[in-house]
C-alpha cells in the first residue's frame, strides 16, 4: 500500500507543474479561464510521474493488473483509446491513459461520451470576437443583429426598432372620431343660395335699386328697439316691366350682406296654366330649404309659419318672393327677425302688409330703352328716335323680344322689323320669341281674374274685354257701367281692380288709360268674344 498512489491525486515524485495537471484534467481544452496560458512541454511529465507497481490503481473501480507497466496498453475496453478502461469522471469526462514510456509524448485529450446512466454537461457556445478589439455587442433579442461596416465607429449600429416602415415625422396623425358622433350626427344641409342668376343686360332703375339697396341692407346696430321685424319691400307694375329683374338685380348685390343665405320662391301669382301657390305649399317649400325634417313640419300652417319664424330669427337671411298673388298669400312667410330681408314682386302694390314699403316701375324711358335694345342685340346705331322704342311702348319684355329676334337673324334690319310690327293691326304676334311672350304674360293676368271667386275680379276681366271693343283714349266708370251692363258701383270696383293688376293706369281721378300693348291685348280679347258669340262671358 505504501508504493501505491491514486492517479490525478495531488501526491507526486516530481515538482508540481500546473500545465501538465491542467492536460491531464482537460481544463485547458474546455477554455477555462483558470487554465494557464503557457502549458509546460510534455516531457516534463516523465519526471513527475512515478512507475506504477504492482496493483497500482489507476482510478476507482480499475486496475493495471499484476506485473502490467503503466504504460502499456492493457485489456481492450470501450470507451477509452489504446484499449484502456478509463474511470468514470464527475461531468461525464474520461481521463487520459497513463503515459506508456518515459520517452512519451502527450497524447491529444479526447472527450468521451457520456454514458447512458450520467447527465451531459452542456458545452458553452463559443463567442465570435469581431475583427476589432472593441467591446463585443450583443445583438438584440428576437432580432438579427446589424452588421458594421468598416469605416463604422466602434460602437455597433443600433438594430432597427420594427420591420414596419417609420411614420413620416410631417404627417401627424389625425385625431380619432368617435364612432357614435360619426354615425348618429346627420348630414349638414348646405347654406341656402337659390337666387336665380342675374340678368345680364340689366339697363336704367338706378334711383329705384339705391333706394331697395338703403332699405334692405342690415343695419349693424338695430338699437334697443325690439319691435322692428324684417324690411320688406314690394315691387309692382305691369306685366313685363321688369319687376323680377330688378328684384334679383338687388338681390345679388346685397347677398354678402346676408351670410346665413338666400332663399327664393315662385308663388306663380299670375302664371299661365298653373294655380297659385297656398301658403302651405310656400312654408313647407321653405322649411325644406332650411333643412328640416319634412315629418317634422307641423301640418297646420300656422305652426309652419311659428316654425318658420323661430329658423329665420337668429339669422341673417334674404326671402325673394316672386309673383305674388296677393298679401294674404304673402304674410305667413315673412319673417320677424330684423337681420333677414324681403323682396316681394307682384302685379299689385300689397299695401295691405303691415310696414311693406312699396316701389312702382313703369316702362323705361326712350334712352334707356335704346340702350337696352344695343346692349342685347349687339347691333350699333339704335338710339332714342328709332321706331322701335315707340312700337315696343319700352316695355322691357318687350325690347328683349326685339333683340332677340335682331340678334338670331343678321339678315334682318332694325329698320325693317320697325315696318313689320307698324304695320299689322296687333303687334303681338310679332313680340314674341322662344320662351319670351308678351301676349302670355297678358294672358296670365287676364285669365287670373277671370277664374277667380271673387266678383270683383271677374268683372274687372270683362271689363278688359269691353275695353278692347271700344278704342277710346280714356275710360271712367258711367261708360264702363253701359259696356257691361252693370251699375257704376261694380264698374268702378272693375276699373280699381284693373288698377291694382296693372292692367290700367288711373291718369286722373275716375280716368283710366290701358298700356298701348295692353290695349292690343284688349282688342284680340274682344274679336274673339265677338266670334264666338259669347258678350255675357265672366259675368258670373
Amino acid at each position: 500500500m505504501g508504493g501505491e498512489r491514486p492517479v490525478g491525486s495531488a501526491a507526486q515524485s516530481g515538482p508540481r507543474d500546473p500545465g501538465a495537471l491542467a492536460r491531464l484534467t482537460g481544463r485547458a481544452w474546455m477554455g477555462d479561464p483558470a487554465a494557464p496560458a503557457d502549458p509546460a512541454d510534455p516531457a516534463d511529465l516523465g519526471d513527475q510521474e512515478g512507475p506504477a507497481g504492482p496493483g497500482t490503481s489507476a482510478g476507482p473501480g480499475t486496475s493495471a493488473g499484476p506485473g502490467t507497466p503503466a504504460g502499456a496498453p492493457g485489456p481492450a475496453g470501450s470507451g477509452s483509446p489504446g484499449g484502456l478502461e478509463t474511470p468514470d469522471v464527475p461531468g461525464g469526462f474520461s481521463m487520459p491513459a497513463p503515459l506508456a514510456t518515459p520517452t512519451h509524448r502527450a497524447v491529444p485529450y479526447i472527450p468521451a461520451q457520456p454514458t447512458s446512466g450520467s447527465a451531459p454537461r452542456p458545452a458553452p457556445a463559443p463567442t465570435p470576437r469581431a475583427a476589432s478589439a472593441s467591446p463585443r455587442s450583443t445583438p438584440t433579442p428576437h432580432s438579427a443583429p446589424t452588421p458594421r461596416p468598416a469605416s463604422a465607429s466602434a460602437h455597433p449600429a443600433p438594430a432597427p426598432r420594427s420591420a414596419l416602415t417609420p411614420r413620416s415625422a410631417s404627417a401627424p396623425r389625425p385625431a380619432p372620431t368617435p364612432r357614435t358622433a360619426q354615425a348618429s350626427a346627420p348630414p349638414r344641409m348646405p347654406r341656402p343660395a337659390q337666387l336665380p342668376p342675374a340678368p345680364t343686360h340689366f339697363t336704367g332703375r338706378t334711383a329705384v335699386a339705391d333706394n331697395l339697396r338703403r332699405i334692405l341692407a342690415p343695419k349693424p346696430h338695430p338699437g334697443p328697439d325690439v319691435t322692428a321685424g324684417a324690411p320688406v319691400a314690394v315691387i309692382h307694375g305691369m306685366p313685363g316691366v321688369g319687376k323680377s329683374a330688378l328684384a334679383l338685380h338687388v338681390a345679388h348685390t346685397l347677398r354678402y350682406r346676408f351670410p346665413d343665405g338666400q332663399l327664393y320662391v315662385d308663388l306663380h301669382g299670375s302664371t299661365p296654366d298653373m294655380p297659385p301657390l297656398t301658403s302651405a305649399q310656400a312654408l313647407t317649400a321653405l322649411l325644406r330649404d332650411l333643412g328640416t325634417n319634412p315629418l317634422r313640419i307641423p301640418e297646420h300652417p300656422d305652426g309652419a309659419a311659428a316654425l318658420l319664424r323661430s329658423l329665420l330669427a337668429p339669422t341673417r337671411t334674404l326671402l325673394v318672393l316672386d309673383d305674388a298673388e296677393g298679401a294674404a298669400q304673402i304674410r305667413p312667410m315673412l319673417p320677424a327677425g330684423s337681420g333677414c330681408a324681403v323682396i316681394v314682386t307682384g302685379r299689385s302694390p300689397l299695401t295691405a302688409l303691415d310696414g311693406a314699403r312699396c316701389f312702382p316701375l313703369t316702362p323705361l324711358t326712350d334712352g334707356e330703352s335704346a340702350e337696352l335694345l344695343r346692349a342685347a342685340s349687339g347691333r350699333d346705331g339704335l338710339d332714342a328716335a328709332h321706331p322701335l322704342v315707340g312700337l315696343t311702348g319700352r316695355l322691357p319684355l318687350a325690347l328683349r323680344v326685339v333683340a332677340a329676334r335682331l340678334a338670331a337673324r343678321r339678315a334682318l334690319t332694325p329698320d325693317v322689323l320697325a315696318a313689320q310690327l307698324a304695320a299689322d293691326d296687333s303687334r303681338l304676334p310679332l313680340l314674341e320669341y322662344d320662351d319670351l311672350s308678351v301676349r302670355r304674360s297678358l294672358a296670365g293676368a287676364h285669365d287670373t281674374l277671370r277664374t277667380s271667386a271673387r266678383e270683383t275680379d271677374r268683372d274687372a276681366a270683362l271689363a278688359l274685354r269691353r275695353i278692347g271693343a271700344l278704342d277710346l283714349p280714356t275710360y271712367d266708370a258711367p261708360l264702363l257701367a253701359r259696356l257691361t251692363a252693370t251699375d257704376e258701383r261694380r264698374a268702378g270696383a272693375a276699373l280699381d281692380r284693373l288698377v291694382d293688376a296693372a292692367l290700367l293706369e288711373e291718369t286722373a281721378y275716375g280716368h283710366y288709360a290701358p298700356h298701348d300693348l295692353v290695349r292690343d291685348y284688349a282688342r284680340e280679347l274682344a274679336a274673339a268674344e265677338t266670334a264666338n258669340g259669347d258678350t255675357t262671358a265672366g259675368q258670373s
